[in-house]
């Protein structure tokens, strides 16, 4: 196998030169990888301090967010959205990595990739794992902690909406491109046998996790509660408990989240918080996927 590179795009500023190289390199390539992105660099050619701080930089900035720093369009730059849209015109398969330090606007993107893994900042091993996870040694694992919207005109977009104010568009869906807690595995999971025993301070919602694929991968199960009665318009779920689990393939496990009466209160006005809901719906979920839910009754 051989990797070869070419740079593509400036930050933000087309590159024609750049752009030829890339295209002619992935016109002879089996496979593109776009690895594309923002970026919260102050400094051009920065220097570094022993501390790790920048000092100064021989360069200009590049960053689109960060502090005193924003976009308008909440979409990656336009030298590299409109290097993705000729990439994918080669039709050779192409995986696109997002390095991100924040959600961007990614359907168009999404939509020319046959795969795209969402990489927001990944720190000094980014390289490494990312690469690792390209070449399949590493299964992903990670879920979304943010909802990621379609247009800016969504923007905020969340997942826990309260159940009157769910927003409704004359021109889009109203539903995020993807949902906080969504994510991908090369493996599945199931869930099976759940069960859950009130208990004097609250309830065990316990079930199993089983690895129903071919390869070793960690399942990240979310408990999800949403209150159904009471005098506080309540949101349509909240998360109250997650977890990850290492699974061989056809490897089983139990899990048990436990929820105790605080955790299931309303805050009212004042900011006390009050037990005045006795109907819940519980949900379990991973990577947005449902696997069950249930409605317990007097906590």
């Amino acid at each position: 196998m051989e990797v070869s590179y070419a740079m593509g795009s400036e930050f933000s500023e087309a590159d024609e030169d750049e752009k030829a190289k890339a295209l002619a390199l992935a016109a002879k390539s089996d496979v593109i990888v776009a690895v594309v992105g923002g970026s919260s660099s102050r400094f051009g050619g920065a220097v570094f301090d022993a501390n790790g701080a920048a000092s100064k930089g021989t360069g200009s900035r590049s960053m689109d967010c960060g502090e005193g720093m924003d976009t308008a369009k909440v979409h990656i730059p336009a030298a590299q959205e409109e290097l993705v849209a000729e990439l994918a015109r080669l039709g050779k398969p192409m995986v696109t990595v997002v390095i991100a330090g924040r959600a961007y606007c990614i359907e168009d993107i999404e939509n020319a990739s046959n795969a795209l893994l969402y990489a927001f900042y990944p720190g000094p091993m980014g390289g490494k794992a990312v690469a690792e996870m390209l070449y399949g040694t590493t299964n992903p694992s990670g879920r979304l902690p943010v909802s990621m919207p379609r247009h800016a005109g969504q923007i905020p977009v969340c997942y826990n909406y309260r159940t009157s104010v769910v927003p409704a568009y004359c021109d889009m869906t109203s539903q995020p491109l993807h949902t906080f807690g969504e994510g991908k595995s090369y493996t599945t999971f199931a869930c099976s046998d759940v069960s859950v025993n009130k208990e004097e301070n609250g309830a065990a919602v316990s079930f199993t996790v089983e690895n129903t694929g071919a390869m070793a991968g960690t399942s990240v199960p979310c408990l999800y509660v949403r209150k159904r009665s009471g005098g506080v318009v309540a949101r349509i779920k909240e998360l109250k408990a997650f977890t990850r689990i290492s699974l061989a393939p056809g490897e089983k496990k139990e899990v048990s989240f436990q929820l105790s009466k605080e955790e299931m209160n309303f805050v009212q006005i004042p900011g006390k918080p009050e037990v005045i809901c006795h109907d819940y719906e519980l949900m379990l979920e991973d990577g947005a996927e449902k696997w069950w839910s249930g409605n317990v009754t007097e906590m």
